[in-house]
C-alpha cells in the first residue's frame, strides 16, 4: 500500500489526492428459522458504495442465562456467508467489523 509520495516539481502543477476516511459497511442478516437447529448462518452484505471492502472480523456473544458473557472473536472472512455450530439452550448476538483493503475499521 502506498503511503507516501516524493514529488520534484519544477514548474506549477495540481496534484491531485484522494483521501479515504471512511470505512466499509457491512450488514449481518441470519436464516429464518433460528429455533430447534444448532446450525446458524449468517448472511453478509457489503452496503458501502465502494469496491474496498477486504474482509470482516466476527464476533459472538453467548448467554446461557448462567455466566457472565462478553464478546469473543470467531474469525475473519471474506465469504457472503458462513455457518455457526451453537450450543442448545443458549442466546447468541453476532457483531462485525468490515475492513477495508488499507486495514481501516
Amino acid at each position: 500500500i502506498l503511503t507516501e509520495i516524493e514529488l520534484e516539481l519544477t514548474k506549477n502543477e495540481t496534484v491531485m489526492a484522494y483521501l479515504d476516511t471512511s470505512a466499509p459497511s457491512t450488514t449481518l442478516s441470519t436464516s429464518s428459522s433460528l429455533i430447534n437447529t444448532e446450525t446458524i448462518t449468517l448472511y453478509f452484505n457489503k452496503t458501502s458504495s465502494k469496491n474496498d471492502l477486504m474482509d470482516y472480523d466476527l464476533f459472538v456473544l453467548k448467554n446461557d442465562g448462567i455466566n457472565f458473557a462478553q464478546w469473543e472473536f470467531v474469525g475473519t472472512y471474506n465469504e457472503s456467508s458462513i455457518n455457526y455450530e451453537g450450543e442448545d439452550d443458549t442466546k447468541y448476538r453476532f457483531r462485525v467489523i468490515s475492513k477495508d483493503i488499507f486495514q481501516e475499521y
